[in-house]
């Protein structure tokens, strides 16, 4: 069975006569599912409440506009894809000519209204934080026009494109840089301190687990899987490294918020199930025990990130 076949199994045909809302919700489950906002969420309440944690004494309070803030995030990266697109819609239409933009059941036109919204409530919502032009547009509009230059390949064209590690590299930076301008939300008119910053590595590092969970095995990801492009071993050492860096980001956040060490303590014991898991795999790589090593990453990121939203809420150590 081929791809195209496997995925219109999954995706039934959704007539181009069913109402909007209907076919634009098939085009998300397939290329934005609501499976994503596990790790969204959690990412973005860590960067807001890591910025308020630093910017403001004693324990965080949440307030209803830190859902406003985590709201953004996710239009964010929404406005994100909709770029990617309606950049690889040719590529896509000749490799993937099963998906729903592909098919015309949505069109790139009524996906350029949804990315108007995403950017509109985006706008409204750094204006709102800022109280007009401030230190969180100013992060908005450098992640912004990363952005930009990320959908003209940074104006460097097939050389780029062509090149399988740095091409994705040139990409990362973008999840730092939103992660930051978060931080500013949570910090509201209070300037960041330079150990803030160190929130845009965790942006990186969990933009880079992902890629690995979705592309890890194949026909996971839509493309090339680790497996196959490095070999099990390889791919296997290259998922340790993530969960190891994830870890280390996470926690050394945690410490900078002087959050309590109980937090600290309890990521590196969470990260140990998939590091096992990993390492059967690449010692006997079966496709159950790959399922495993892939299941172990994927469930590892949104409970990492969930013990430090409780950590971060529990405020500094003394409060």
């Amino acid at each position: 069975m081929t791809a195209t076949q496997r995925q219109r199994r999954r995706d039934p045909a959704v007539p181009a006569a069913r109402p909007l809302s209907r076919r634009l919700a098939a085009w998300a489950q397939e290329r934005f599912p609501v499976a994503l906002g596990a790790v969204m969420v959690p990412a973005c309440l860590v960067a807001l409440l890591y910025g308020r944690v630093l910017t403001h004494p004693g324990a965080p309070r949440p307030h209803l506009g830190d859902l406003a803030a985590v709201a953004a995030g996710w239009a964010f990266f929404l406005m994100v894809r909709i770029v990617d697109e309606h950049k690889d819609y040719e590529r896509d239409r000749a490799e993937y000519p099963g998906r729903v933009l592909q098919r015309g059941v949505v069109t790139l036109d009524q996906l350029k209204v949804v990315a108007a919204g995403a950017v509109a409530l985006q706008l409204i919502v750094t204006l709102a934080a800022d109280g007009g032009i401030g230190r969180a547009g100013r992060w908005w509009a450098l992640a912004l026009a990363w952005t930009a230059l990320a959908a003209k390949d940074f104006f460097l064209g097939r050389w780029i494109a062509d090149r399988p590690v740095l091409y994705p590299l040139l990409h990362l930076p973008l999840s730092g840089l939103v992660c930051v301008w978060i931080a500013q939300l949570g910090a509201g008119p209070r300037s960041l301190p330079p150990a803030a910053f160190a929130v845009a590595a965790l942006g990186v590092t969990l933009s880079a687990s992902v890629d690995l969970v979705r592309k890890f095995l194949p026909g996971t990801g839509g493309g090339r899987a680790y497996v196959r492009a490095l070999g099990v071993r390889r791919a296997a050492t290259v998922g340790a490294v993530a969960v190891a860096v994830q870890t280390a980001v996470l926690a050394t956040l945690l410490r900078l918020a002087d959050g309590p060490a109980a937090g600290v303590m309890a990521l590196p014991v969470l990260a140990a199930g998939p590091q096992v898991a990993l390492a059967r795999f690449a010692q006997a790589p079966t496709r159950r025990r790959g399922r495993a090593a892939r299941a172990g990453m994927a469930l590892l990121l949104p409970v990492q990130l969930a013990v430090s939203v409780a950590a971060l809420l529990a405020g500094p150590r003394g409060c």
